[in-house]
């Protein structure tokens, strides 16, 4: 989704059809674990490809949500970033980077929106089954469940539960957090 005007028809369709927008979850991104090389083999195109795909496109969703949040005083903005953003990312530093990036942004704009009555937060997963996980080589997969503490990949549902909680109305007074759900792998 890196068209701007196809992501403004997109906000303005789903307000027209479902009323004011209360809640943004900003999960976009890609790691392109095919083109995955050390930084100075990558390319400056990879790298320009993380950087859309990954924070411009999170930056350009929430410009189309935040006008209207501001003005009923009320909002929800939960932004998916990396566990990749704390631990770095062998072979794949552009997209830790945008990750990394998705986390500044979330600070940032907790920091301009609060007086309005708007949480921003972020979730930074790690290793999570998905169908991505399911075309990596077995021997990644098991290099990546012993490196997670608890000894397994995460569920999509373990990304869901946070994103539920950043939303609710139980986390009023939290904002400007990075939530790692990542089986504590970060302790590592």
């Amino acid at each position: 989704m890196l068209d701007r005007e196809a992501i403004a028809l997109s906000f303005n369709q789903a307000t027209e059809g479902l009323g004011p927008l209360d809640i943004l979850v900003n999960n976009v991104g890609q790691s392109a674990r095919e083109n995955a090389a050390p930084f100075w083999e990558a390319g400056a195109d990879l790298a320009d490809f993380m950087v859309d795909i990954c924070l411009r496109t999170a930056m350009d969703a929430t410009r189309q949500a935040v006008p209207g949040m501001r003005e009923r005083g009320y909002g929800r903005i939960v932004n998916i970033a990396s566990d990749s953003a704390y631990i770095g990312s062998k072979s794949s530093a552009a997209y830790a980077a945008a990750k990394a990036g998705v986390i500044g942004f979330t600070r940032s704009l907790a920091r301009e929106l609060a007086l309005y009555g708007i949480t921003v937060n972020a979730i930074a997963p790690g290793y999570i089954r998905t169908r991505a996980t399911d075309l990596l080589p077995a021997s990644f997969v098991e290099k990546a469940i012993s490196e997670t503490p608890v000894g397994k990949l995460g569920e999509p549902e373990d990304i869901a539960h946070a994103v539920s909680y950043f939303a609710s109305e139980g986390a009023g007074y939290v904002t400007g957090q990075s939530l790692i759900v990542n089986g504590g792998r970060w302790m590592n």
